[in-house]
């Protein structure tokens, strides 16, 4: 009993702070961005996507140390599609996302990734030449975003006056200043996934859960919960390249880098649940994505609405 009153306070607890820090970390990675005068895609293919990762990497990265396979791959594939049902669900109450060339770019590679993975994963076990092969399609796709990093700057939603004003107030800022406080709301942000995730699996081990089915489902959505923060606030104060770039970025660093960099240090094996179910789904939220991306050049609240319904029957398929 006391166990779940002091889990069910570190819930709420970290909650909240996860709020604050995601509100502090996306308006110092748009300052960031037009600071150096980047694209808010870059910083959220980039910069953000890899930061927001970091609790992804740690668990699955122990997991696979630790030979535990089941949490390693069911953390990643189902953060990655948490984050696109979820991210992009929650995201586009908030606000629509008008879409662009580049975005289908990063989305087919997206699309690309979860093919990859699929192939690899065909005989039930990832090796380490494997694992650098996909750490080598990681260096070419952050190659490729950052040649594209100057191809447009600033916000495509705030008018010209807004745009001006910030600007003016992003100069008065130095770089270290606005690294800083990039750096403070990456902390919070990681150390309240940390209290999410401790207090969700506490909570949720009583019921006897399996390891896969927690990690895919449990785990993943708190670590997924950064990534689903930074994209919801970032759609909110009218950041939508940053809340796009975010989810779409950490999903590549995911599978490409985490599951790359995990299997050079140790080979992991690959359930046929993984193989079967949530590989595929992953590629089959993605390719919907694209659709959307693709239908009126802009991703609606009614399309949020579905990406969440179908989240929740990827959930219910797992549990059932």
């Amino acid at each position: 009993m006391a166990i779940g009153v002091i889990s069910a306070f570190v819930l709420l607890a970290g909650l909240i702070l996860m709020v604050k820090s995601g509100s502090i970390f996306t308006d110092a990675s748009a300052a960031f961005s037009r600071k150096l005068r980047l694209t808010e895609l870059f910083v959220g293919l980039i910069v953000s996507s890899i930061a927001t990762s970091a609790p992804e990497f740690g668990v699955s990265f122990l997991a696979a140390l630790q030979h535990e396979s089941d949490i390693c791959l069911g953390n990643i594939f189902g953060t990655v599609v948490a984050n696109i049902g979820l991210g992009f669900g929650i995201a586009l109450l908030f606000s629509e996302i008008r879409t662009s060339k580049e975005y289908f770019l990063n989305g087919y590679f997206m699309i690309f990734s979860a093919i990859l993975a699929f192939f690899l994963a065909k005989d039930l076990k990832i090796l380490r030449l494997e694992g650098l092969l996909l750490l080598f399609f990681y260096a070419i796709y952050l190659f490729s975003a950052y040649r594209k990093r100057h191809a447009s700057v600033g916000i495509v939603s705030t008018s010209a006056s807004q745009q001006a004003s910030k600007d003016a107030l992003v100069s008065e800022k130095s770089l270290l200043s606005i690294i800083f406080w990039m750096s403070l709301g990456l902390i919070g942000i990681l150390f309240s996934g940390k209290m999410l995730i401790w207090s969700v699996v506490s909570l949720a081990s009583a019921f006897g859960i399996s390891k896969l089915l927690m990690s895919a489902s449990v785990v993943a959505v708190g670590t997924s919960i950064p990534e689903i923060a930074t994209a919801a606030i970032s759609a909110y104060k009218k950041h939508p390249e940053l809340a796009l770039g975010v989810i779409i970025g950490s999903n590549i660093a995911d599978v490409l880098f985490i599951v790359g960099f995990s299997s050079v240090f140790a080979t992991i094996s690959v359930s046929d649940e993984v193989a079967l179910f949530d590989i595929p789904f992953f590629a089959f939220f993605s390719s919907l994505l694209l659709i959307f991306m693709h239908t009126g050049k802009k991703l609606s609240r009614f399309e949020g609405v579905a990406l969440l319904a179908l989240y929740a029957f990827y959930l219910y398929a797992h549990i059932f």
